[in-house]
């Protein structure tokens, strides 16, 4: 499988378990991060993910009974469908890219000698594109951004659509999100309502997906997440037992 093209996938989703992956698979994000498995089942997951139509992209640190080491990288290259491998090991991805798989290096920027160290890793590895966690800093996403030519993808603690705005507007090219409601907002529910409303976006008049766009019709401009009542004010669930909206 040919290598995604980040930049036109906005939303990536990332999966831990198998209930997630089978929603990833029904949903309109075509890259989807396997953060789950094992040297048993990494094969099956990835060849699910490729017959859907998604691009499997594994997270080798994370898959059970494989060492950090680089014959695992040739594992995953040789007895799956994966056409992408994450890692924080800049070794692993100078071999995956080797073996012509679609590399991203995740970086978790703790310190300010993480921030330094991700132009020392580009130069050593040329990964394809750098996942920043947590992607919620976008000040430091944009001082990134604008010193390496390398596309990035903002990946942790994004669970509402501002967090997802402000990432994209820092420059990062994606974001890599488990949050399921966030996959569903963005690239079904908005694209299906801008159709109902006969607007002119993109996601509109091509029905796919979110397009990230600056249109004036552009509908998805905000997203409200309540995790609890709020404070001072009566809070009233109503539960209907049928299928509403999308």
């Amino acid at each position: 499988m040919t290598a995604p093209d980040i930049t036109a996938c906005p939303v990536i989703a990332a999966v831990k378990n198998e209930a997630q992956l089978a929603r990833a698979l029904e949903s309109e994000c075509e890259v989807v991060f396997l953060l789950f498995g094992d040297i048993l089942s990494i094969a099956e997951l990835t060849q699910r993910t490729a017959d859907a139509g998604k691009y499997p992209v594994v997270h080798l640190d994370l898959i059970a009974g494989l060492s950090p080491r680089e014959i695992a990288v040739d594992f995953i290259a040789k007895t799956t469908c994966a056409c992408g491998l994450i890692s924080t090991r800049p070794a692993l991805i100078r071999r995956a890219k080797e073996l012509g798989l679609f590399t991203v290096l995740r970086v978790f920027v703790i310190d300010s000698m993480a921030l330094e160290n991700i132009a020392r890793d580009r130069a050593l590895v040329e990964p394809d594109v750098f996942e920043i966690l947590p992607g919620v800093m976008p000040d430091v996403l944009r001082r990134i951004c604008a010193s390496i030519s390398t596309p990035v993808i903002a990946g942790g603690l994004l669970s509402q659509k501002k967090d997802v705005l402000a990432a994209l507007d820092a420059g990062a090219v994606a974001v890599s999100t488990t949050d399921e409601a966030l996959w569903r907002a963005r690239n079904i529910a908005a694209p299906k309502n801008a159709q109902r409303l006969g607007v002119k976006t993109p996601c509109a008049v091509k029905g796919d997906r979110c397009y990230d766009c600056k249109s004036p019709q552009r509908i998805c401009r905000g997203l409200v997440v309540l995790w609890e009542a709020v404070k001072g004010c009566e809070t009233e669930v109503v539960l209907v037992d049928e299928a509403l909206g999308y």
